[in-house]
């Protein structure tokens, strides 16, 4: 891993996040890049005084170099670190910029909002998580990096994943001499029987990592995930985010959403479009 892509907004959260995201480089050797993003507002003629896209643009940017400055302060000034404003709407910059420079992982801050926002609006992070081909890892709020011991993988257990799916997590797996945990949790036992068909497609992706694979039946999905996290003091979380239309997030709130939003530990959103 050799990239790793951190957007903020400045907001206590986020700088969170870089921090974290500091302490995660720092480890793996990896640079960070600083990237923000701003909408500018309709421009109105009669307003006077107004800043120009540019000057908004260069008083971003100078917010960015000071935040770097600090993150190195504090984390050593061999870290590596890049910064990146655009304008624009901060979802479609984010996943641009990623696209076109490949970073391999993206870093964001999570904070745990109302239900009816929750369910309704989302975060940014968890839009991304459902549109964007790298892989996501969201910090809680208030949380500080650890080395990471234990890692769960919380699947479906199917056979349509290639082993290129699971790279990152895979990195971070042998970077961290971690355990890996393989957590199916599923609704009755006709499920956990079509799940269990698979294992051996799941033991051969990580034939070698130390890895130890579980059966949990629970009627609430992401209950038992976070019960397993809670139970085994896990220490990341990963999962691979199903898309869902707008009626089914309404209504039937997805379980990588519902775990990024009470988590309190990270969560890695994989993707299979890597």
């Amino acid at each position: 891993m050799k990239s790793i892509l951190v957007p903020t907004d400045f907001s206590t959260c986020s700088i969170n996040a870089v921090h974290y995201a500091a302490d995660l480089a720092n480890h793996i050797q990896a640079k960070i890049v600083l990237f923000h993003a701003f909408h500018p507002p309709v421009m109105v003629s009669e307003v006077p005084d107004m800043l120009s896209i540019t000057e908004m643009k260069d008083l971003q940017i100078e917010s960015l170099e000071k935040l770097a400055a600090e993150i190195k302060s504090k984390h050593g000034t061999n870290l590596q670190i890049e910064t990146v404003c655009e304008s624009g709407f901060a979802v479609d910059e984010i996943q641009i910029y990623q696209e076109a420079n490949e970073n391999d992982l993206i870093i964001m801050g999570m904070k745990n909002v109302g239900t009816f926002t929750e369910k309704v609006i989302g975060s940014l992070t968890t839009t991304l998580m459902y549109k964007s081909f790298c892989p996501i890892l969201s910090v809680p709020e208030n949380y500080t990096f650890k080395p990471f011991k234990n890692i769960v993988l919380a699947s479906e257990f199917t056979d349509n994943y290639a082993s290129f799916t699971f790279y990152i997590l895979t990195a971070l797996v042998k970077s961290f001499s971690a355990d890996l945990h393989l957590l199916n949790v599923a609704k009755n036992v006709h499920e956990m029987s079509e799940a269990s068909r698979v294992e051996n497609k799941f033991d051969e992706l990580f034939h070698n990592l130390n890895h130890t694979t579980y059966y949990i039946k629970n009627d609430d999905v992401a209950e038992g995930i976070n019960h397993f996290i809670t139970s085994k003091e896990m220490d990341l979380v990963a999962m691979i985010p199903k898309k869902h239309s707008f009626w089914e997030n309404l209504f039937h709130e997805p379980q990588t959403k519902k775990i990024a939003f009470h988590a309190n530990i990270p969560v890695m959103a994989l993707s299979v479009n890597l």
